[in-house]
């Protein structure tokens, strides 16, 4: 029996497809580098090798095959992204891949995310402002030093904080205008996460 699937490699693992499944998203990269006008389309290519992350062309997959992946699972997200970069880099690969359909209905659910918020009366977590602190444990006076960091690096450290055994210090930094969400102690310093009041 002939097999006439068409393979992608990406790193290390394959990803087959029909060529029904590949034309499912009109005019994407890989229809056409199969089917289309390149030379590895009139020269009957049956593989290609990409260098994405592997998980995140999983979603791409499961999109080709017709189905949702959205809302999307924790599981699906690659251990050294948040969800939201995750899409953002899905949303990036869909684009360069040419990937309307999936690029849509990126837009349509950031979209939608953006107005639950604002009618909920939220902020969307790109207006919050986030800063990291760091204080030099000592018996004199305590100064802190903070930096600005986004929404992601703050989710990201967060993650990673959640399943750590560490010691909260009693004592927490003041800073007008925001909250500390984290305190932490690590040698011989503090650390803090502080969110924007606003």
């Amino acid at each position: 029996m002939v097999d006439n699937r068409y393979t992608i490699t990406v790193g290390t693992e394959q990803f087959r497809f029909t060529r029904d499944q590949l034309e499912s998203d009109p005019g994407n990269y890989f229809a056409t580098y199969f089917f289309g006008e390149f030379t590895e389309a009139s020269q009957g290519a049956r593989e290609l090798v990409i260098e994405k992350d592997i998980q995140l062309f999983r979603l791409i997959q499961a999109h080709l095959r017709g189905y949702d992946i959205f809302p999307l699972p924790d599981a699906a997200v690659p251990p050294y992204m948040t969800k939201e970069v995750a899409i953002k880099n899905l949303r990036h690969d869909a684009q360069f891949y040419c990937l309307g359909k999936l690029e849509g209905t990126i837009k349509d659910l950031e979209q939608t995310s953006v107005k639950k918020e604002v009618k909920n009366g939220g902020k969307s977590p790109l207006a919050r402002r986030y800063k990291a602190g760091e204080c030099v444990i000592s018996s004199y006076l305590q100064t802190w030093t903070f930096q600005e960091i986004n929404n992601d690096g703050y989710q990201l450290m967060l993650d990673k904080l959640k399943n750590i055994d560490i010691a909260i210090p009693s004592r927490r930094p003041q800073v007008p205008g925001f909250s500390v969400t984290f305190c932490w102690v690590k040698e011989n310093y503090y650390y803090a996460l502080l969110v924007s009041d606003d």
